[in-house]
């Protein structure tokens, strides 16, 4: 479970959920507005529903939200006013949120992908930029050997706790 708050033409907080969740609905309480979920099952040996959770979207037990949808089912339209436009005399596109991006300023045809821009902005990827190292071939002594070095696993997960998957995320506003 990752979560993501992004200030942008309108706050927005993209929530990845695992995938085999189909229930969820927004929680308050003093300290917050939470997203619960469920997988809808019930787990008769303890007594409780199987896969569950919550996610704190807000400080503020004040704060709305409204759930656009899951990221994967958006539409240009959905993105459009979350997103700041820019004009390029001719061209009218979309801010690249992200200054570690080029060296000059870049912009974005769609809405989506500079929203896509606003999330690597913030540091999270969408797929990891390092390469499998379960699928590394080291070349040595005349052999090949296939695998990596533990510190090449460590670095590998700890730059995957930073990939964030777009299939299971959904995307809320603050109203």
């Amino acid at each position: 479970m990752k979560i993501i708050h992004l200030n942008l033409k309108r706050e927005c907080v993209l929530v990845e959920l695992p995938r085999e969740i189909t229930h969820f609905e927004y929680g308050c309480g003093s300290d917050g507005i939470y997203l619960q979920w469920h997988d809808g099952q019930i787990d008769e040996f303890e007594g409780c529903i199987g896969e569950h959770g919550q996610i704190k979207l807000s400080e503020n037990s004040r704060d709305s939200f409204k759930r656009l949808g899951k990221f994967t089912d958006l539409k240009r339209i959905d993105f459009e006013g979350l997103v700041h436009e820019e004009y390029w005399f001719p061209i009218n596109g979309f801010k690249d949120y992200n200054p570690k991006s080029v060296k000059e300023k870049y912009l974005y045809l769609t809405p989506k992908d500079s929203f896509v821009s606003a999330i690597k902005a913030e540091g999270w990827y969408t797929e990891n930029p390092l390469p499998d190292p379960e699928l590394t071939m080291m070349q040595g002594d005349g052999y090949v050997y296939y695998g990596a070095s533990h510190e090449d696993f460590d670095q590998y997960a700890r730059m995957e706790e930073k990939v964030i998957n777009l299939s299971n995320c959904y995307l809320f506003v603050k109203l």
